[in-house]
């Protein structure tokens, strides 16, 4: 049933994406007049905010150093264990193991946890060359042989990193320490968009649990005793050759859901019983946390929103393919509806979501990105000082608050491009990319942000990338770095 369900929902999907993602407002943004005007009230008490916040808090850098990362088979393992025992130097190591000198690259170092896993690793990442290393946090002391850095419970290729020195973590000047600060001021980072232990759901459709979804049951049932028409179904539009007729199955479906919704409203939403088993079947989805966009659109309209929004962040919408928008659907009808009860917080961060895309989908093809906007403009409505959020965004720093907000370097490259402060955004960009002041890996993440940037100016102009403008700016980048970029 569910592969039936998930057929169908991209099918219906694409039309939709053809239409435009989301619901423009007449005054040309994806908010109604009412929820930016509430915005625009909170606004100017958060800029006040900011000039109160505890600006003396130091942000340091990211971890990192200068080093060299080299791959060796796994035939090797023995032998170099015991040279690296013996602290073997690094011109030694290159001719013993008659490997090439690779570059001098940077290389980062964090920590996670894996939620699936549930285990902590800690992360090194070189740069430009884009190589990654995962060791278990349990594993790390084990890994480390002086100035070598090797993970020899990996059952494959061993990467073998050298470091020129140790990790290190410096503080970020002034001008940048604002821009974190501010990002952190304006998204409030003790809020999340959904609350604990949520559930997660294909746009609300579950086959488990049917024993927490009784009330719900009596609810559609008695919704569905007082229509004339039913639901179409799915075996009824299956073709002979065993293939479906997608589209006339979604437009029955449309229709269906179409005449529900007119009978709804104009009959069964003054019978008491059908306000006293909505409300019920909100009870229960509260418990829960099992209930979907049907539900939730009765209660807004019949109960309240402020009800509505409690249940959107009590699931989280998992893409069910690439051209699935419901996870982005479900982040700004709880944008909508912060905005609109005056919840801040929640808007923010449930907008920069659908900024950065940052939603969970069991696949996720480039070929689906673009129809992905920023809308970045409905930010810049409200007064923010954008530039100093979205910078604030992409530096990467050691020591943030809890639920740190970062963004997608990608894609906030795309939302610079579409900005009506594009020069201001520009000019502080280069100069960070080029300030010496300014960790290395800061330079870097600067330096893509604005390959980001130019590549999104150039497409949305209808011109081919060029590429000549960054490898300008490149040469602004410490020589080590400069000499990888392409």
């Amino acid at each position: 049933m569910r592969n039936v369900y998930l057929l169908v929902c991209c099918f219906f999907i694409c039309q939709v994406y053809s239409q435009g993602e989301f619901k423009e407002y007449k005054n040309g943004l994806i908010y109604s007049p009412t929820a930016i005007s509430k915005l625009s009230e909170i606004v100017g008490d958060k800029n006040e905010e900011f000039r109160t916040c505890d600006i003396t808090k130091n942000f340091t850098s990211t971890l990192q150093t200068k080093g060299y990362v080299f791959e060796l088979g796994k035939a090797y393992r023995s032998m170099l264990k015991k040279d690296l025992k013996n602290n073997i130097s690094l011109e030694a190591f290159i001719s013993k193991y008659k490997t090439d000198k690779k570059p001098l690259s940077l290389i980062v170092k964090s920590s996670y946890t894996n939620r699936y896993e549930k285990k902590k690793y800690v992360r090194l990442d070189e740069y430009p060359g884009e190589n990654s290393v995962r060791i278990l946090e349990d594993n790390w002391i084990d890994a480390q042989f002086g100035s070598w850095i090797v993970d020899f419970t990996r059952k494959d290729r061993l990467k073998v990193i050298y470091l020129e020195d140790n990790f290190k973590s410096v503080a970020l000047p002034d001008t940048y320490k604002r821009m974190v600060q501010y990002s952190e001021c304006l998204i409030d980072s003790t809020t999340t968009v959904f609350k604990k232990n949520t559930s997660r759901s294909w746009d609300g459709y579950e086959e488990k649990d049917t024993l927490k979804k009784q009330k719900q049951k009596r609810f559609f049932d008695f919704v569905n005793s007082k229509l004339s028409v039913k639901p179409p179904k799915w075996e009824d539009y299956e073709l002979k050759n065993g293939d479906t007729n997608y589209k006339k199955y979604s437009k029955a479906l449309v229709a269906y859901e179409a005449k529900k919704k007119e009978h709804i409203t104009s009959y069964l939403s003054e019978d008491p019983q059908f306000i006293q088993l909505l409300n019920q079947t909100y009870e229960e989805a509260v418990e829960h946390g099992n209930s979907n966009d049907e539900i939730e659109r009765y209660i807004g309209e019949y109960l309240s929103k402020a009800k509505t929004l409690e249940l959107k962040r009590n699931r989280i919408v998992v893409g069910s393919c690439s051209m699935d928008n419901s996870p982005r659907i479900h982040a700004m009808n709880i944008s909508q509806l912060s905005a609109e009860s005056y919840n801040w917080d929640v808007f923010l961060r449930a907008h920069l979501n659908i900024m950065n895309d940052r939603f969970e989908r069991a696949s996720d093809g480039s070929y689906a990105w673009q129809q992905r906007h920023t809308y970045i403009k409905e930010l810049e409505v409200l007064n923010i000082n954008v530039p100093d959020l979205l910078l604030g965004m992409t530096l990467r720093v050691n020591n943030p608050s809890k639920n740190h907000y970062y963004g997608n370097i990608s894609r906030l490259g795309r939302a610079i491009a579409e900005s009506e402060d594009l020069t201001a955004f520009e000019n502080i960009i280069v100069s960070a990319i080029g300030d010496p002041a300014l960790d290395d890996y800061n330079r870097l993440l600067m330096f893509y942000l604005y390959g980001n940037l130019r590549y999104n100016l150039d497409k949305n102009a209808g011109l081919e990338f060029d590429r000549t403008v960054l490898k300008e700016k490149g040469k602004l980048l410490p020589e080590y770095l400069t000499k990888e970029i392409h």
